[in-house]
């Protein structure tokens, strides 16, 4: 496992785990609201399932 994939992996861990809550993951990782979505459409563009409907409901 790669570094990458193992941020990855945490990442989404942490977004799922705070219900997919943008804001509170962001501030749990220590980055932006913005660098998050970054990495988010990332991983989406690299093909990896991530649910945007549920990430982008109102919070």
């Amino acid at each position: 496992m790669t570094l990458a994939e193992a941020e990855r992996d945490y990442i989404l861990h942490v977004l799922r785990s705070c219900d997919y809550n943008r804001a509170q993951t962001a501030r749990i990782l220590d980055i932006s609201v913005r660098g998050l979505r970054i990495k988010l459409n990332l991983y989406r563009d690299q093909g990896h399932r991530v649910d945007f409907c549920i990430c982008l409901k109102l919070t």
